[in-house]
């Protein structure tokens, strides 16, 4: 047995296919029990497999790497389309260039402004809300106290003074 109570491995010791299955299930967010069960072992001995000094290196290994794979998709996904600063501008400068062109509707009435403010009004919209979800908005909070002066803090405490220890601050 090692330090910690769990039983010492060889070296060039592997997980077997079941342990490699009940660490599949933990780092994919099932209970102990559920894969214990799927698996077809007993809870027990998936809870000794997991004090297992491979097993949890193993574990450690799969989190780490779940983790690395949702930290490069979120980078991903905030970096690219409309997440991206330069997208949302590249799509409002094409907008305008398009409200710019003259339309002509079908009785022959030439229109300078393609679309309604209506429109223009939701797309902007649009846009903001991505801008706000990446940070690209960040509203400013002021607290002022009465008429816009600073903030007055008054603390009362209850019971009198207490007397100061003149040996304590020595």
């Amino acid at each position: 047995m090692s330090e910690e109570g769990s039983p010492k491995m060889p070296e060039n010791a592997r997980l077997s296919r079941k342990q490699v299955q009940l660490l599949q299930g933990l780092v994919l967010g099932q209970t102990l029990t559920a894969t214990c069960a799927a698996i077809g072992i007993n809870e027990k001995t998936g809870y000794r497999w997991l004090r297992l000094p491979l097993v949890q290196a193993e574990r450690e290994r799969l989190e780490n790497e779940i983790r690395q794979t949702e930290e490069q998709e979120i980078t991903r996904i905030m970096t690219t389309g409309y997440a991206a600063v330069h997208e949302r501008v590249k799509a409002l400068d094409y907008q305008a260039r398009e409200m710019e062109k003259p339309y002509t509707s079908e009785r022959g009435t030439t229109y300078h402004l393609r679309n309604s403010p209506e429109h223009m009004r939701e797309w902007r919209g649009i846009l903001d809300d991505i801008a706000k979800e990446t940070g690209g908005r960040i509203k400013k909070n002021e607290l002022t106290g009465k008429d816009g002066s600073p903030i007055e803090f008054m603390t009362e405490w209850g019971g009198g003074m207490l007397e100061e220890d003149d040996e304590s601050e020595a």
